[in-house]
């Protein structure tokens, strides 16, 4: 019994002296298995989070790519049902303001055409009274153009009537003394017991003249030009003088001036005129 207890109590004593050593390699080794435990643990973790990454990739991607699908549907619903009743408003809203412009179209048209009466009716009778007043003031102005417009046309009518009337005159004037000039050719051939044939040179000339170059006062009016030429002369000779219608203008114009001719009518005829002419060849006249 001694022996057991003395036994127990060197065990106890062992023991005590065994523990702090066990401790400290229990320690060690749970550090070393807690290391280990921690690099696979770490391992494992970074190999289930890379796998749990791909799958939630994935199931991301699978999920987005259903989501989409089944979003791109809802919306086409959507759009769909938003377009059917958007229509449906449309049409509503559109049959509801056509209505309404209708009505308001109606309204303004009736509007409008009482106050265009109105003002049709005022512009009527202001158009009116002013009207009365411009005839009134026209009718005397117009009394005064009248007046005027009749004593110029009346004046002119006069001029042209003159001027035709001294046309015809002068016309008479040549064909009495043409006749006149017959006359005495009839009356020398006689007096000769000569036949009249009617074809006097001299005669023929002068009709020819008031044929083809025209009236006396034609050619007037183109020799008016040369005037310039004889003004401030005192003795003009006209030679050629003709029917004489420059010889007369330089005696309208008061120069002295003096005509020969070698047709013996056409100086009969101006001394008609009252023209100073003879009849005389130019070189003889001139030497």
């Amino acid at each position: 019994m001694g022996k057991q207890i003395e036994f127990n109590t060197h065990l106890v004593h062992f023991v005590n002296r065994l523990i702090p050593g066990v401790d400290d390699r229990l320690k060690r080794t749970r550090s070393e298995i807690s290391e280990e435990i921690n690099d696979r643990v770490g391992l494992v973790k970074t190999e289930i989070g890379t796998e749990i990454d791909g799958k939630f990739g994935l199931v991301k991607t699978e999920i987005g790519t259903e989501i989409d699908g089944k979003l791109g549907l809802v919306k086409t619903e959507i759009g769909t049902e938003i377009d059917d009743k958007f229509g449906i408003v449309k049409s509503e809203i559109g049959t509801e303001i056509d209505d309404k412009i209708g009505i308001v179209k109606s309204e303004i048209g009736t509007e409008i055409d009482d106050k265009i009466g109105i003002v049709k009716t005022e512009i009527g009778t202001e158009f009116d009274n002013k009207l009365r007043l411009v005839k009134t003031d026209m009718s005397g102005e117009i009394d005064d153009k009248v007046s005027q417009v009749s004593a110029k046309i009346s004046s002119q009518i006069e001029g042209k009537v003159n001027e035709v009337v001294a046309t015809v005159n002068e016309d008479i004037k040549n064909k009495a003394w043409l006749a006149n000039l017959l006359e005495q050719r009839i009356g020398k051939k006689q007096e000769e017991k000569l036949p009249f044939t009617g074809t006097d040179e001299d005669m023929n000339f002068f009709v020819f003249e008031e044929k083809f170059r025209g009236t006396r006062e034609d050619i007037k009016g183109k020799q008016l030009k040369f005037l310039e030429y004889s003004k401030g002369c005192n003795n003009v000779l006209d030679i050629g003088c003709g029917r004489g219608e420059f010889l007369e203008i330089l005696k309208e114009n008061g120069i002295n001036a003096k005509g020969i001719d070698v047709n013996e009518d056409m100086v009969g005829y101006c001394q008609s005129k009252g023209l100073n002419v003879e009849k005389a060849d130019a070189i003889e006249y001139l030497d």
